[in-house]
């Protein structure tokens, strides 16, 4: 079984996050990502952590702050969040180590992050205490599998994170969580969440619990089905073919 989180937008206010939180929460979800920025960040996440206490709560900020912000950041320390992504800028693994030495939430690195050499020096300068690991971003399952047993090594917690993904990534992603030291929920939503029609077969879904049942199939466990593929397709191009 692979736990799922669920990460939300940037609601137009904090009573806006809080129906979505409930509407998430009702489903079954126990970890909750709340994407902020300046002006929608210290009041809301205060909210949700009042409204549904103890809840494993977490927020990314898609790099848009600096260190100028230490201050702010520090006062999310009172919210005990499970972890802060990607706060700086994404290609500064510099300053996010003085970000983590400022700061007693962990930092979780997400963009920073394209290969084991970045994990590497993420983790001997300190950066980051916990790495979100996106098979695609990494550039497949292999890369996805060096940081996870380098961060392993060095007890960096992981977790896997995702996009839209249809079926195909999906079971990439569910193959990659399911490797040890994946500690956290992750996200990988249910087929229905984005797309009517999977282009897999079987879909992934969660259950009550916010958990998928992976698949006892070889491989990634799925097969791409045709009939949806055609449905959808809009245009087509053939390459190759006979020479004469």
């Amino acid at each position: 079984m692979i736990e799922s989180g669920v990460s939300l937008g940037i609601e137009s206010s904090p009573d806006a996050l809080l129906r979505s939180v409930e509407k998430y929460l009702a489903q079954g979800y126990r970890r909750i990502k709340c994407k902020f920025k300046p002006g929608f960040d210290i009041d809301y996440l205060a909210a949700v952590r009042r409204e549904f206490g103890s809840i494993m709560l977490m927020a990314d900020a898609n790099s848009v702050y600096t260190l100028a912000d230490v201050p702010l950041f520090r006062e999310m320390d009172d919210l005990g969040l499970l972890m802060v992504e990607q706060t700086l800028a994404s290609d500064d693994i510099v300053d996010h180590r003085h970000l983590q030495a400022a700061i007693s939430t962990p930092v979780c690195l997400d963009e920073s992050i394209d290969s084991v050499d970045d994990a590497r020096r993420a983790i001997e300068l300190g950066s980051c205490r916990i790495i979100n690991i996106k098979v695609a971003r990494v550039g497949g399952l292999t890369e996805a599998r060096r940081i996870q047993a380098f961060a392993a090594q060095h007890s960096v917690g992981c977790w896997c994170g995702g996009m839209v993904d249809a079926g195909v990534a999906r079971g990439h992603n569910l193959v990659a969580a399911s490797l040890p030291n994946y500690l956290y929920p992750n996200d990988i939503p249910s087929s229905d969440r984005y797309y009517a029609d999977d282009i897999v077969t079987p879909s992934a879904y969660i259950d009550g619990h916010a958990q998928i049942t992976l698949s006892e199939r070889p491989s990634m466990g799925f097969e791409a089905d045709p009939g949806v593929i055609e449905r959808h397709t809009v245009a087509k191009w053939v390459f190759g073919g006979n020479r004469t």
